[in-house]
This record gives C-alpha cells, sequence and structure tokens, in this order.
C-alpha cells in the first residue's frame, strides 16, 4: 500500500503499474519458500524449538514458509 501512494495521482493512473511488480515479487517468493534451502532452514528451525521444549508441529513451519513469504526478511531469517 506504501507504494501506492507515493504517488499523489495514484487514483488516476492504471493500477497495474503498482500491482504488478508487487505480484512479479510475490510469485518469486512463492517459489522461494519451497526451496531446498529454505526447508532446511525450517527443519533446523523446528529442531531448535524442540530442544528448548517446545511442541512443534507442521503448522509452524508453514509459518515459517508464510512469514517469508510476506516480510522476506533476506536469504535467511533470524
Amino acid at each position: 500500500m506504501s507504494t501506492l501512494y507515493e504517488n499523489s495521482d495514484w487514483s488516476k493512473e492504471d493500477m497495474g503499474v503498482v500491482t504488478e511488480p508487487m505480484k512479479i515479487e510475490m510469485i518469486q517468493r512463492y517459489k522461494d519458500i519451497l526451496s531446498t534451502e529454505k526447508i532446511g532452514y525450517y527443519r533446523k528451525e523446528m529442531e531448535q524449538k524442540e530442544k528448548e521444549g517446545h511442541p512443534v508441529s507442521y503448522i509452524d513451519m508453514w509459518g515459517l514458509a508464510i512469514e517469508h513469504l510476506i516480510y522476506e526478511m533476506g536469504e535467511y531469517p533470524l
């Protein structure tokens, strides 16, 4: 949304100009969430949580994938 409001004339322009780059980025992130590297990262995170005594499930792993999809915190999040 912040990208949309950067231009004061946003309502007079084609919305595709704003939404198309975002769609392309989200598609790339979606492909990346199931990469071998990310799956390894998710597994390590789950193992660490389990070592700390937290119950873990596939839902937690999916949560990490969604976090990556939405926030894209760099190559590997914290």
